[in-house]
């Protein structure tokens, strides 16, 4: 009796540790693969636009797989464009006027953006990256110029 009372908690015990290692996955050739809370949530980036700033905590970020999560502080909408650059985030080349960035400048490549994030929303911005330099920016006119700008190296 003793015995199978062991084997049930020994059994209960595999079972817990076994669902706290993250989820298995199959890939296309029907081999699994692990992935954990962890990496998953190594790869997703909190990114707060706000009159007039962009907030980020991580600047070193991983190759591959990344969801930016934009949040909306206010007071007013927000857009967040992602360049790939290895110019300064002050210096990326302007439309004629200067009130934005020319998306199609020399020297930024356009990687991905998310529009009219308004305050209190939160969206997403999922992009692969490739290790280099590269720059968030909120481009609506006038917003750059005011210093909505970052930049963030990918490893």
């Amino acid at each position: 009796m003793r015995r199978i009372a062991s084997l049930m908690v020994l059994g209960v015990v595999v079972a817990t540790l076994s669902s706290c290692g993250g989820t298995k996955k199959a890939t296309s050739q029907g081999q699994s693969t692990s992935t954990t809370q962890e990496s998953a949530s190594a790869n997703q980036v909190a990114v707060t636009v706000a009159d007039f700033k962009i907030a980020i905590l991580k600047l070193q970020l991983p190759a591959g797989h990344v969801t930016f999560k934009v949040i909306g502080a206010g007071p007013s909408a927000h857009e967040l464009v992602l360049f790939r650059t290895d110019l300064a985030p002050a210096k990326l080349p302007t439309v004629s006027d200067g009130t934005k960035v020319n998306e199609e400048g020399e020297g930024v490549e356009h990687i991905d953006e998310v529009e009219d994030v308004t305050p209190g929303t939160t969206k997403e911005l999922a992009v692969d990256l490739q290790p280099g330099r590269y720059v968030l920016v909120c481009n609506i006119p006038g917003h750059y110029k005011l210093g909505m700008r970052t930049a963030v190296t990918v490893v």
